[in-house]
């Protein structure tokens, strides 16, 4: 059950030196801090998988507060927030 149900977006925290920085957690305050360090950030609930509800917010986009919120409402999971690399696209 355990191991069925341990998603992998937790493991690969285990391993800070070849992921981007990241934050898993629920709390508004957190995310917006997050963001004014990294800049561009990619949010993520947890136990979506495909691509499935992953979205780019940029530095100065008014949307974090509005797309946090409408994660709260749809779950209540943790969300993931992660550095933007932009060479995630090659």
């Amino acid at each position: 059950f355990w191991v069925r149900n341990y998603p992998e977006k937790i493991l690969v925290l285990r391993y800070p030196d070849i992921i981007p920085p990241t934050i898993v957690g629920r709390n508004i305050g957190m995310f917006k801090s997050f963001r004014e360090k990294y800049g561009n950030v990619i949010v993520k609930p947890l136990y979506g998988n495909g691509g499935s509800g992953i979205f780019k917010i940029g530095k100065n986009d008014p949307n974090l507060n509005s797309l946090l919120e409408l994660f709260y409402g749809m779950s209540r999971e943790p969300i993931i927030m992660q550095k933007y690399l932009p060479e995630v696209v090659d």
